[in-house]
């Protein structure tokens, strides 16, 4: 439910738009009957407020304010009810409403907002419960479902067709500090337990962003995972709106790390379950996690799909043993990581310190060490090429299994 579907409702339907026609496809959570600003605070965002201006009267200045409060803590939109006190909207809240693409809808004296409240609210239920619906047949895809000619008749029906080209990006989130909760500036502290469920707020974020870009794209859930279903168009750059989707959400979200991993292209609805493994598969074998930003493309993983394609794993197993040697003991375990977290930083003794909290002195030890048991010099290229490959190797063998 965004701000444009609700003109179409009953009762909201008398709501006349005057301000911020750009911003109609922010999306509507709740609506909410608010008067004064200073519980703008207990809002959570993307709830459409409605006011009578009680508290504001018709002053100019104090319902900007309320309109810059509200844009501030996320609302989707601004409805003015007129009445005597307020008898028509000031053109200054217009000006700033429309300066700002933040939708102002103007209802009549005589709307009854008890039944405004009721209509849109059993619509949002009613497309929920549609998406809940629709998360669920994705998912049962995913697990192996047998396909039957009804569930045909559902993907259809929300889009998903064999007769489109898709790709499937698999999008994590990682907490940079151990214990870390995410929350909304300014949050008040009774949503601190709403921080769990980080990976919904996060889907609803790329979502709304989206939806200012023009895109109405298929996303979904499931435990740490964020899926999302995009059409492959000739015209479009994946690229440039999924970087630009994963910094927006960086820079609201600033104490998290965001990974995405991208599945080849695909038509045939039955092999969205594939799809998603290679997605998974992809952000398991990234050599970008140390990335506060990062977007892999299983296209691009040349190793990882020639190691898919040996048909036994022992041969796997015997090559990176033999270059790896002492480095796979118990033991050695420590000088494992830090080779293996070496590589991903480029061989950059610096990143890696850093990524690994070591002193300079100890990491250079540490890698002396290495190319002691392995008789080889990660400043050779030939030597390092071989090395990087056993540890892609023996990293791909592990994710497995």
């Amino acid at each position: 439910m965004n701000c444009r579907d609700i003109l179409t409702l009953q009762y909201a339907n008398q709501f006349r738009l005057r301000a911020g026609d750009k911003g109609l496809g922010n999306e509507i959570s709740w609506v909410h009957f608010l008067e004064s600003v200073e519980y703008i605070d207990w809002l959570r965002g993307s709830e459409l407020i409605i006011t009578t201006g009680l508290c504001t009267g018709s002053n100019p200045e104090a319902l900007c304010k309320m309109a810059e409060k509200l844009m501030e803590k996320g609302a989707s939109g601004f409805v003015v009810t007129l009445n005597k006190d307020l008898p028509e909207i000031p053109e200054k809240l217009i000006a700033y409403c429309n300066s700002m693409d933040f939708p102002l809808y103007e209802a009549p004296y005589s709307t009854r907002i008890v039944d405004v409240s009721k209509s849109i609210c059993t619509s949002i239920v009613h497309q929920q419960k549609r998406s809940d619906e629709r998360e669920s047949l994705l998912l049962e895809l995913i697990h192996g479902v047998r396909l039957s000619d009804k569930r045909l008749q559902k993907l259809n029906a929300i889009g998903f067709t064999s007769d489109k080209t898709w790709r499937l990006i698999c999008i994590q989130i990682h907490f940079q500090e151990k214990g870390q909760k995410i929350t909304e500036p300014d949050t008040p502290f009774y949503h601190e337990k709403l921080s769990d469920d980080y990976v919904i707020r996060v889907k609803k974020f790329i979502q709304r962003f989206l939806q200012r870009k023009g895109r109405t794209e298929i996303l979904f859930t499931e435990e740490e995972n964020i899926f999302w279903l995009t059409e492959e168009l000739p015209d479009s750059n994946l690229s440039d709106y999924l970087n630009d989707a994963l910094y927006n959400v960086k820079v609201s979200y600033p104490g998290i790390a965001i990974h995405a991993g991208v599945s080849g292209t695909f038509s045939d609805v039955k092999n969205l379950r594939t799809a998603v493994n290679h997605a998974i598969d992809t952000l398991r074998m990234s050599n970008q996690k140390h990335e506060k930003i990062s977007v892999c493309y299983y296209d691009d993983m040349l190793e990882f799909r020639l190691f898919r394609s040996v048909s036994s794993s022992k041969t796997l197993e015997e090559m990176s043993s033999r270059m790896l040697k002492e480095l796979l003991l118990p033991e050695n375990s420590e000088l494992l990581t830090t080779l293996t977290v070496y590589l991903d930083c480029d061989c950059s003794a610096k990143r890696t310190a850093e990524a690994m909290f070591l002193h300079s002195n100890t990491l250079h030890y540490r890698i002396h060490k290495i190319e002691n048991i392995l008789h080889r010099s990660l400043k050779k290229n030939e030597d390092l090429f071989s090395v990087m490959l056993a540890v892609r190797m023996y990293n791909y063998l592990q994710n497995q299994s």
